[in-house]
């Protein structure tokens, strides 16, 4: 079971479409997994030995894929926090399928 909380100041409807997205995607990274690339670039120039530009920077990204059989939603609530903050909570039960592609 996946529980899933999204704090979203629209309306209802939409927090509740992304909260079982959010689960949904969250079912199928814990079965099929994730696999993470990283690049990183780094640039120093120095002259007359003073450094002109000192940079770095890292690109991580993140993959999974697979496909949802079948779901079912085991809770479906908006709770209220305040009169202008709310919690949208879904959780469900799903069965999906992983693929390789060679």
């Amino acid at each position: 079971m996946i529980r899933s909380l999204i704090l979203i100041f629209l309306t209802i409807s939409f927090a509740r479409q992304h909260a079982v997205n959010k689960a949904l995607k969250n079912i199928i990274e814990l079965d099929s997994g994730v696999e993470i690339t990283s690049t990183s670039l780094s640039i120093l120039s120095e002259t007359n030995l003073k450094i002109d530009i000192d940079h770095f920077s890292q690109i991580i990204n993140s993959m999974s894929q697979g496909i949802i059989l079948e779901k079912e939603i085991l809770v479906d609530k908006k709770q209220t926090i305040n009169n202008s903050l709310w919690i949208y909570t879904v959780a469900l039960k799903a069965d999906s399928s992983y693929w390789v592609v060679s």
